[in-house]
């Protein structure tokens, strides 16, 4: 398209950047005008786009695309400050689509040459510099028949220097139904063998969920079966676990929507957004995310270890919820995790002073749990809550002469490897202690969802299980009786490219069948 041209005549549905960089307190540094929607001209006086090649380009996260689904586009290169986008359809100025669950320093306008009113055109919202920013596009099921599209783009590096026309890879429109995503390849580094249920059946292949359907509500929670597929790529090596994108300091105090250059995930919404997608696209239905992890932004630590609130904007609650609306669009449920045993990192002692202090760990129920569970009850996306990823990183391998806190049967296992790098154990008794007083809360707080701990490995777990209902309920003296978990979780890891005969998806086995505990719901499991 001609830098001196208005329309974008021969193209197919165009997401249109255009990017208005504006300095100091000129027009538009909020924000392209509306006046810039059909034309997708920055209104800069005296400048003209340039004509050299665009340093910039458009990729998009599928070849073709269904009304219902939603796609990214990213916009990749060098820094750059301001944009306008939209979606065209081809040969037109018509605008179709909306974007959703839009980034800090973005934000959305509703302009009138689109086939429907709405957030159908984003730009930004600040001149803060910005590179490879994902956007979030969505094809309305009552938007059908638009056809072939394409992404367009106008991006300006400052106010003088913007490039326009820069245009995308073609989609075509696909049949109702859902477009394909990349097929899974590979295997994954380690595997999360997680059904939803006391009593679980591992085969040689991965079990159906048929229906889970919960009496309390009397509607099917998802539109279609899930299936638990035992492939952990995606797409390019990519695994199922997007556990974090910026480790510890995803969540709390706005970090979900900040914008980070530096760092090698800039965009935690971006990231955990594109990794939903992905799921959903390649026929997954879970997905584990890590908020606490060690305290390191969440929740908010006084200087003797007490918790005072959930992040220090209180922005947490809304924060989770926005990832989870976005997962409930997409038919994937997202798991929890509080907190990190397989690690001990420069912020650990705060995990570990809620371990040994019941006091302590009483703060941070009544400050911080407790709001968040009260907060995030009625999110049907909400898989479930799991209290400790690996905690047997963090035990102290020891004998004791009550089974429940008895660890001695693990030496020479690996349990314990996280505390060998520090020197912090935890005994079991405390573990479980912790556990318990979790649990119990969940529960209280949000009797909705499941709660779980996240078992290292199979290893072991043929001896003995470390978590039956007693043994949690004797480690919290009986005090939280409803302190137990809903479903076990057993991690297991490659070695030499394969995995164990032992690994609980290679295992025909009933494993620790107990009452089934989900919504008072009745759940379905079948062989394939």
């Amino acid at each position: 398209m001609s830098s001196e041209s208005g329309s974008v005549n021969g193209l197919l549905l165009a997401l249109a950047v255009v990017a208005a960089l504006l300095s100091g307190g000129e027009a538009y540094g909020s924000g392209a005008p509306l006046s810039a929607c059909t034309s997708q001209r920055p209104g800069h006086t005296g400048t003209t786009a340039q004509t050299s090649t665009s340093p910039y380009s458009l990729t998009v996260s599928s070849s073709e695309y269904t009304p219902g689904q939603t796609l990214t586009v990213q916009i990749t290169g060098a820094d750059f400050q301001g944009f306008l986008i939209q979606a065209r359809k081809v040969g037109t100025t018509t605008a179709v689509g909306f974007f959703t669950s839009l980034p800090s320093g973005t934000k959305s306008n509703n302009c009138d040459n689109a086939v429907a009113s709405g957030d159908n055109t984003a730009t930004h919202s600040s001149t803060a510099a910005k590179r490879d920013l994902t956007l979030t596009w969505s094809a309305p099921e009552n938007q059908a028949g638009q056809g072939t599209i394409e992404f367009v783009a106008t991006v300006a590096q400052q106010k003088a220097t913007y490039w326009m026309g820069i245009t995308s890879a073609q989609l075509s429109e696909a049949a109702s139904g859902g477009a394909t995503g990349a097929t899974p390849t590979g295997s994954s580094q380690t595997v999360t063998a997680s059904i939803l249920a006391r009593c679980w059946f591992l085969s040689s292949s991965c079990g159906y969920l048929r229906r889970l359907r919960t009496e309390t509500l009397g509607t099917v929670y998802l539109e279609y079966d899930l299936l638990f597929r035992c492939t952990g790529d995606i797409q390019q090596g990519t695994p199922t676990v997007q556990a974090w994108c910026r480790y510890g300091s995803d969540f709390g105090g706005g970090l979900y929507y900040s914008y980070k250059s530096s760092s090698p995930c800039p965009s935690s919404k971006s990231k955990y957004e594109q990794a939903i997608m992905d799921i959903a696209n390649n026929g997954g239905n879970s997905l584990r995310v890590w908020l606490h992890v060690e305290g390191q932004e969440t929740p908010v630590f006084s200087y003797w270890g007490s918790v005072t609130q959930t992040d220090a904007t209180d922005e947490l609650v809304n924060e989770l919820k926005d990832l989870l609306v976005f997962a409930k669009r997409h038919n994937v449920l997202v798991f929890l995790v509080l907190w990190n045993g397989a690690h001990h990192g420069n912020h650990f002692w705060k995990v570990r002073d809620l371990v040994w202090d019941d006091l302590k760990l009483g703060t941070y129920v009544e400050q911080a749990l407790r709001p968040l569970a009260l907060g995030l009850k009625d999110e049907r996306a909400l898989g479930g809550w799991e209290i400790i990823n690996e905690p047997e990183g963090s035990l102290r391998v020891q004998h004791d002469s009550d089974p429940c806190y008895n660890t001695d049967f693990l030496a020479g296992s690996g349990a314990g490897w996280a505390g060998n790098s520090d020197g912090n154990y935890l005994p079991m008794y405390r573990m479980l202690r912790f556990i318990n007083r979790q649990a119990a809360a969940l529960k209280e707080a949000d009797p909705n969802h499941l709660v779980t701990v996240g078992s290292w490995s199979e290893k072991g777990q043929g001896i003995r299980n470390l978590y039956t209902d007693d043994c949690l309920r004797k480690a919290g003296d009986y005090s939280y009786r409803t302190g137990v978990l809903d479903f076990y979780q057993i991690h297991t890891y490659s070695k030499s490219g394969s995995y164990g005969s032992q690994a609980p998806f290679r295992v025909i086995m009933m494993i620790m069948c107990a009452r089934l505990s989900l919504y008072n719901s009745m759940l379905r499991l079948t062989a394939p």
